[in-house]
Parts: C-alpha cells; sequence; structure tokens
C-alpha cells in the first residue's frame, strides 16, 4: 500500500473491463452494414427522377413502335394507296358490263366541275342496244339519280337480262355506289343507303375511302 501525504491509497490489480451487453456485437455489425449500404440507395428525389426517365423511354420507345406500324401499313396497304390517290378536283370512272364481261357503258365522274357522263363502251356499230335502268351519284346535289336507260349503237346484241345481269368494274369507290344503290328501288331508300362514300369524302376534300 502507498501513501501520499500520509494518506493510504489502495491499488487493485488484475481487475477486468466490464463485458459488453448481450447482443451488442450483432448490432453492431449490422449498422455497419446498413451505413455501407446508404452509398447508393437514392433519395426519393433520385428515385422520382428514375421513374420518370423510366416511363419517358417507355413512351418513347411505343411511339416509334407504333410509328413503324403505320409506316409499313401505308407501304402495302392497297386501300390506303387508293384513298390518298384520289383527289376532290380529279375524274374516275367505272365501267358496265355484261354476263358475257362485254363492256356496255362507262360512267365518268369529274370532280373538279361535278359533273357526270355516261358514254358507250361497246364495240361501235349498226345494231342499237337498249341498257336497263342504273343509278349516278348527281355531284351536284350530292343525291342519287336513276337512269332509266341508255341507248347504245354496237357491233352485235349484247344480251342482257335486266340489271341484275349487269356488273361494274372500275374504281372501287364508284363500284361499290352502283352495287349497293342497286339493291333499292325507292329513291329515299337509295339515297339513305346507297354506300356514296366514295363521292361524300372526295367532295369535302377527306380523301377517298
Amino acid at each position: 500500500m502507498a501513501t501520499v501525504s500520509g494518506a493510504p491509497i489502495a491499488t487493485v490489480t488484475g481487475a477486468a473491463a466490464p463485458a459488453p451487453p448481450a447482443g451488442e456485437g450483432w448490432m453492431t455489425s449490422l449498422t455497419k452494414w446498413i451505413n455501407e449500404l446508404e452509398w447508393w440507395l437514392p433519395s426519393f428525389n433520385e428515385a422520382l427522377l428514375y421513374i420518370v426517365v423510366a416511363l419517358l423511354l417507355y413512351i418513347f420507345g411505343s411511339l416509334m413502335y407504333y410509328n413503324n406500324i403505320q409506316l409499313r401499313v401505308k407501304q402495302t396497304s392497297q386501300c390506303y394507296k387508293d384513298k390518298n390517290s384520289v383527289t376532290n378536283n380529279g375524274s374516275y370512272y367505272a365501267t358496265a358490263v355484261n354476263q358475257n364481261n362485254d363492256k356496255l357503258y362507262n360512267v365518268n365522274y369529274d370532280f373538279g366541275a361535278k359533273s357526270y357522263t355516261i358514254d358507250c363502251a361497246c364495240n361501235p356499230g349498226d345494231v342499237i342496244n337498249t341498257f336497263p335502268a342504273f343509278d349516278i351519284y348527281n355531284l351536284a346535289t350530292q343525291k342519287v339519280n336513276t337512269v332509266d336507260h341508255k341507248l347504245c349503237s354496237c357491233d352485235k346484241q349484247l344480251y342482257t337480262l335486266g340489271s341484275d345481269s349487269v356488273y361494274y368494274t372500275g374504281y372501287p369507290g364508284i363500284v361499290r355506289f352502283m352495287n349497293t344503290a342497286a339493291l333499292y328501288s325507292d329513291a329515299k331508300e337509295k339515297d339513305a343507303k346507297a354506300d356514296a362514300t366514295f363521292f361524300d369524302t372526295a367532295l369535302n376534300g377527306r380523301g377517298i375511302a
């Protein structure tokens, strides 16, 4: 025992340091591991930015995909080409043929003049042919008109068995109109139900269907 100014001072030798509380070791390791992960965990603003960028990339990719589909349709679709090949000041026609595919007459439409003409399409000759009634679209009034008959001087008799034995070839929109108009006998029904899309869209400058 040592003394300082006569007062004895006790000394302890061989005493051990207090042990850490139970469980403190793995908690410390977990805390260090979490702290090490913080360098790559995004903040709220960073996470929001990542989401916005990903959404923009998705939208851009979708637009490119559908744009490619539309371009492919424009390049390969005959309907699309026909629709955009017609103007509201051009001339277009359909030809009537009989059951033997003999040409009878042409129905010509001039959108610029808003008029139509009906010309004989058979080989000219001295045989008078009377072709049955058919319908035309009056571009000026935008109504369906019925032509009672058409007389043509041909090189032979072109036997027709009535309106049902007359068929049409030519521009699809006109052919569609001629065929649907022939289904009805009443003038009001023809105006209401005949497929005149070809004429309506052309006259309004929206292209042709």
